[in-house]
């Protein structure tokens, strides 16, 4: 059965685990689930093999997530939630740096959460005519590195740095995956830094 094909109230999350038991489950169901669909991608993955690559008994799997869209938007959430942690830091951290090394952070971070960040694209796709994920996970990404360049130094002009998260984004995006060419990673980072000097 497609992910679509579900009723929005069945990508709402289950029942919240409530001990630490309940919380290991849902983390490795979570894992589960995500390589799963990196390997089969989210349509062709089914509840019964993300909780027999758990070792999770299915009911448990339906207690916590009553859909596959429900998993899908929990990874989202999941994904969400890291890139907030990451960008936080390098947010705290933007006033003493260059734009240089500011740039080389933000590329850092999409590099350090390269596994969520080759899954979003299918995940949102699974939740986009559901409950208009999409554009949320989107505006939340876009407003927290926002959130990044107004901690820039120099300072950006007023609006500016609204203006250039979605281009900074952009080229985030074109990061390369681990092992590739370094030498373009080395070349985003400076058309970044260049791109945030400008500013």
């Amino acid at each position: 059965m497609s992910v679509s094909s579900h009723s929005s109230s069945a990508t709402q999350p289950g029942k919240a685990p409530k001990q630490a038991r309940g919380v290991q489950r849902v983390a490795a169901l979570l894992e589960a689930a995500a390589s799963l669909f990196a390997e089969k991608g989210v349509e062709a993955a089914t509840m019964t093999e993300i909780a027999k690559r758990a070792g999770a008994p299915i009911g448990s799997l339906y207690q916590f997530f009553p859909s596959k869209a429900a998993v899908a938007m929990a990874l989202l959430e999941r994904y969400a939630a890291r890139l907030e942690e990451s960008l936080g830091a390098l947010r705290d951290a933007a006033p003493g740096l260059s734009p240089e090394a500011l740039a080389a952070g933000l590329l850092a971070v999409l590099r350090a959460h390269e596994q969520d960040r080759a899954l979003a694209p299918s995940l949102l796709e699974a939740c986009a005519d559901l409950v208009g994920q999409a554009r949320p996970f989107r505006a939340r990404s876009r407003a927290l590195v926002e959130a990044v360049l107004l901690q820039a130094r120099p300072p950006l002009a007023p609006g500016r740095a609204a203006a250039m998260a979605m281009p900074v984004l952009l080229m985030m995006k074109q990061v390369p995956k681990a092992g590739q060419e370094e030498e373009l990673v080395a070349e985003l980072t400076r058309m970044l830094g260049m791109y945030l000097r400008a500013g």
